[in-house]
């Protein structure tokens, strides 16, 4: 039990599992105002997979390939204003570069990139998020380096800022 305060009335939910791709580190986007819900999870497949809920997320449709490339690197998913829904992630069935935005017009199924915000083949980008500030959309995400077959090290916290404007143009 989570106690009381805002959390009282959440009890559980369950989500659908797919041990052959290894479906984990989800992202949810809302899809308009009747409860409908998308999730994009983060797969060993080399592609991401996507899956509905209908009712606020008690349950969930069976996932299914999404049309975005995937290198088991965790992605992000947000609402825009004009109910479009955009996507930050790696654009790649196997390296975390380039670190892309795709908007979709239709609730997750075809996805259009609109943007490459990093693209150095020496760095990987991972664990994008995504926040409206005013007019502009803030990517935040980590870079990583792998140096002469060492392990991997953090290099730091980017930030991308993104016109809005030019979001909704697509």
């Amino acid at each position: 039990s989570l106690g009381g305060g805002i959390y009282s009335s959440i009890k559980s939910w369950t989500g659908p599992s797919n041990r052959k791709t290894w479906l984990i580190e989800s992202s949810i986007a809302e899809l308009g105002d009747q409860g409908g819900l998308l999730q994009v999870y983060r797969t060993r497949a080399g592609h991401a997979y996507r899956g509905y809920s209908h009712d606020m997320g008690l349950t969930w449709t069976q996932p299914t390939r999404a049309l975005l490339p995937n290198p088991n690197s965790k992605m992000c998913v947000l609402t825009l204003p004009n109910g479009s829904v955009l996507a930050a992630y790696n654009h790649s069935p196997t390296r975390r570069t380039p670190l892309s935005l795709s908007i979709s017009k239709d609730e997750g199924v075809l996805w259009t990139t609109v943007a490459h915000l990093e693209t150095d083949p020496k760095l990987q980008f991972a664990y994008p998020t995504m926040q409206i500030s005013g007019e502009d959309l803030l990517v935040i995400y980590s870079v990583m380096s792998k140096q002469s077959g060492k392990k991997l090290e953090s290099v730091g916290i980017k930030v991308a800022r993104v016109s809005l404007k030019k979001l909704l143009a697509y």
